[in-house]
């Protein structure tokens, strides 16, 4: 039998007919998508966001509100990129494509209100889809947590910890969860997840691509280069960087959306320049507007809490416990103001003693517990630091070295150890989680670090 291909029918002029299209599209869901029904770029990413609100709705078995069609032929890979009327996903990415198959998995978005984006097509293997409930973890999580409290709430409230062991298909859900955080927290840094479905035995994953990946291309855009400040000094200025106004927008974005997440528990797992990115247009947050926006990625091994449930990622097998996930801990005073409250402790006191964690020889069971186990240890600190070093050593970043606000940035660490770390950071030939967290563990880091920034630089 000869296959059936999708083809794009001329549209009826007929008013009535136009009208009657009109009102149908209003309400339309995808599973009553026809491959002769006209849609416009807006009404195909309005059908994605449908789609996203349904598997919101049940994310502890999502399988069944995916799109789908199990038996497409076009999910393997072929020089050919035809796609079958009866699959709902190569639809829309045909029609997304308007015909044009030369880069199958980059789309070019040439209508709407999307117009110039550029969208990435990836493609993974689908399998066990569905997050179990995982009560030896619970427990795990509770005995951990508690063995750092005395020292450092983390806020030990009973949670359902739910396990899946498809990477991927947590990392639509972690993206997904996060997005709608920031639509309930009204905070305009939504990640660059799109839209994903099932063809064949893959899931085809939509995300946006990238606008400025770096702080070197960001420099180089005269509108967040140094060289175009009005107030810059030529003679101290001679090396091309990102402008102060530029430094503190990122500086604040970080702060703002890991505080935010913070109170989700989140923890990225992998945070580096790898998970981060730029937007080149204006944003108002907190009544104060911005001339980019700065976008955190979420990973496959991220984990959150949402609705009295944490999800998270492990195909590791059984946990195993080597006592404390923490070489030492120390209290110290370096001028700065503590966020460490403990109400054994008069306020006087409080406001000046600065809890700090050395992770030392404990880094495999640190980073097992947080990435493979989803338990939120230092999920106030950790995530924040590691991003926040990924930025701060970057040669287009120098700028910030100047300002009054590297102060508070030197007030992370304890003041004894500062010199020997600063000049490892920046002496660093590579920029990637793995170098950088092997500098770090072996330093002490405050675990009120994010708060103690938020609260100096963003709520001052």
């Amino acid at each position: 039998m000869e296959e059936s291909f999708l083809t794009i029918k001329e549209i009826s002029k007929s008013p009535l007919k136009t009208i009657q299209k009109k009102r149908d599209k209003k309400n339309l869901d995808i599973k009553d998508l026809t491959y002769e029904l006209p849609l416009t770029t807006n009404d195909i990413f309005q059908l994605f966001d449908k789609n996203n609100k349904e598997i919101m709705t049940n994310l502890l078995n999502t399988k069944n509100l995916y799109v789908s069609d199990w038996s497409c032929p076009y999910s393997i890979k072929t020089n050919k990129f035809y796609f079958n009327q009866r699959c709902k996903g190569c639809q829309i990415l045909y029609r997304l494509r308007k015909g044009n198959s030369e880069n199958p998995d980059e789309i070019e978005i040439y209508s709407g209100s999307k117009k110039g984006n550029k969208l990435i097509l990836e493609k993974f293997q689908f399998f066990k889809d569905d997050y179990i409930p995982n009560k030896y973890v619970s427990e795990i999580s509770q005995y951990v947590l508690k063995s750092v409290n005395p020292v450092y709430p983390h806020g030990i409230q009973k949670e359902t910890y739910l396990n899946i062991e498809n990477s991927k298909v947590n990392y639509i859900t972690q993206s997904l969860i996060y997005n709608q955080i920031m639509k309930l927290e009204k905070l305009d840094l939504y990640n660059n997840y799109v839209w994903s479905y099932i063809c064949g035995n893959n899931i085809h994953l939509i995300k946006e691509k990238n606008n400025i990946s770096d702080m070197k291309e960001l420099s180089a855009n005269p509108l967040f280069s140094v060289f175009h400040s009005p107030n810059r000094d030529i003679e101290k200025y001679k090396n091309n960087g990102v402008s102060k106004i530029v430094v503190l927008t990122v500086l604040k974005q970080l702060v703002m959306t890991l505080k935010i997440m913070s109170k989700y528990k989140f923890t990225h797992a992998r945070p580096s320049k790898e998970y981060y990115h730029f937007i080149p247009e204006p944003v108002s947050i907190n009544k104060e507007t911005f001339p980019l926006k700065f976008i955190l990625e979420c990973y496959d091994y991220s984990s959150i809490s949402y609705q009295d449930k944490r999800f998270f990622c492990s195909n590791i097998g059984d946990f195993f416990n080597h006592g404390l996930v923490l070489e030492s801990i120390d209290v110290d005073f370096n001028g700065s103001v503590s966020y460490c409250f403990n109400k054994n402790f008069p306020d006087d006191y409080n406001d000046k003693r600065i809890i700090f964690y050395r992770i030392g020889k404990k880094s495999n069971n640190f980073l097992k517990v947080r990435n493979q186990y989803g338990i939120p240890l230092c999920h106030q600190s950790f995530d924040f630091i590691m991003f926040l070093i990924s930025i701060v050593i970057q040669q287009e970043f120098y700028v910030f070295r100047e300002m009054k606000e590297y102060k508070l940035w030197k007030n992370l660490w304890k003041s004894e150890e500062y010199p020997s770390l600063e000049n490892k950071l920046f002496s660093l030939q590579e920029n990637n989680f793995e170098t950088i967290y092997e500098i770090v563990r072996h330093y002490y880091i405050r675990f009120d670090a994010l708060q103690y920034f938020y609260y100096s630089l963003v709520s001052n």
